[in-house]
């Protein structure tokens, strides 16, 4: 099981067996173990102080003051240990993911290689083209007829407050907003004139929300609105990927050395276009040995094709295949993870097995390989207690 082998790896000192199992099997780093032990723990006490760095880095849990936390300090072999775990300072995935939108919000903050500067009355927002017309149709309007071509943008309208049209940049680099209360009204208003509907309908839900809690807490008083999109909230996400696909070179090319790295960042930092570019480096590695890892990449961060490429490559090596721990492995967890699955329900990976060994006959002798083949799958899957 995989939670035994990150227990064994963190006693050995296998980082890269470590860093595969956290991030590719996606198996919790502060699990425990019968002994209520973490992974962190048993890194400590066996003075792995590299795999230290590395769990902390990734979220292993060791405050101060808890049992998991002066248990890892009094059992690690080392003062480097300790003073690591002194400094501790929690990272989780959901701070890794807050990442992306801090980095945006930097950008409107410092106007780091900002394009265009709106002045309304009197102060100054800076600003990037890409970023406003990838988020906003009427922003991408403006600033490819009247303002095109104009690095300073002088809005006068009376009724355009300064107050709210930062906090309508905010939303449209972040999806976030912070607006006083007095100044709503001046938000809906710029929100209905930028054609902002999600804006428009979030203010409402957040008001109303707000006046409930309000009314049901008496002398309760509301100074700042708040908006936060929901953690899996597509929307800023899918209006950026677009421009980042389109600002990808097209003579760049990427080693499959290289590939693995560059893909997690690419899937950070929502650039699909340099996702595809790394799947398609990756095709390149495929063999006996490879393919069962390759695929389970592919799937992790949502690679159809090259998915599809390994499947295929499957169905040729498929005796062979089957002889190996880690496809039997792989075919039991693709069964498991069909919700509430009976008994011959299908099982994803072996359908498109089938699918690529069945779609290669053209000849009479094409089709006695095909039902050996099929045979050997079908032994596989009998031996380990499957039926789809």
């Amino acid at each position: 099981m995989d939670t035994s082998d990150l227990f064994s790896s963190c006693r050995k000192g296998d980082v890269g067996r470590v860093r595969y199992l956290l991030e590719q099997r996606d198996v919790d780093v502060n699990v425990w173990d019968k002994w209520d032990s973490t992974p962190l723990y048993y890194a400590c006490l066996c003075g792995h102080e590299e795999l230290v760095l590395y769990l902390l880095a990734n979220g292993a849990h060791c405050e101060a003051n808890t049992f998991q936390g002066e248990r890892c300090f009094y059992g690690a072999a080392s003062d480097t240990i300790r003073r690591a775990l002194r400094d501790y300072k929690q990272v989780t995935a959901s701070c890794r993911r807050r990442d992306y939108y801090d980095f945006l919000q930097r950008l409107l903050d410092q106007g780091i290689h900002s394009d265009v500067v709106f002045v309304v009355h009197g102060k100054s927002f800076q600003a990037h083209r890409c970023i406003l017309g990838a988020r906003s149709t009427y922003f991408a309007n403006m600033l490819d007829t009247k303002w095109k071509g104009k690095s300073i943008v002088v809005l006068r309208h009376p009724l355009i407050n300064p107050v709210a049209f930062g906090a309508l940049l905010q939303y449209l680099y972040t999806g976030c907003l912070d607006i006083s209360v007095e100044h709503i009204s001046d938000c809906e208003r710029l929100a209905k004139q930028c054609q902002l509907l999600d804006l428009l309908n979030d203010l409402e839900a957040k008001c109303k929300e707000v006046s409930e809690f309000v009314a049901s807490k008496p002398g309760t008083y509301m100074k700042v609105l708040s908006i936060r999109p929901p953690p899996e909230d597509p929307r800023l996400r899918e209006d950026l990927a677009l421009l980042a696909h389109c600002a990808l070179p097209p003579e760049l090319q990427l080693s499959p050395e290289v590939a693995y790295d560059v893909l997690s960042m690419a899937d950070m930092y929502l650039l699909p276009g340099l996702k595809r570019l790394c799947g398609r480096s990756l095709a390149q590695l495929l063999d006996e040995d490879s393919v069962v890892g390759v695929w389970r990449v592919a799937k992790l961060f949502r690679l159809a094709r090259l998915e599809d490429q390994c499947t295929e490559y499957m169905a040729k090596v498929i005796e062979k295949l089957v002889e190996r721990e880690d496809f039997e492995e792989a075919v039991r967890e693709e069964a498991a993870t069909v919700a509430a699955r009976q008994e011959q329900d299908s099982i994803p990976l072996v359908d498109d097995i089938r699918f690529h060994i069945t779609s290669r006959v053209q000849t009479y002798s094409n089709i006695e390989e095909m039902q050996q083949q099929l045979r050997v799958l079908e032994d596989l899957l009998v031996s380990i207690g499957l039926d789809c």
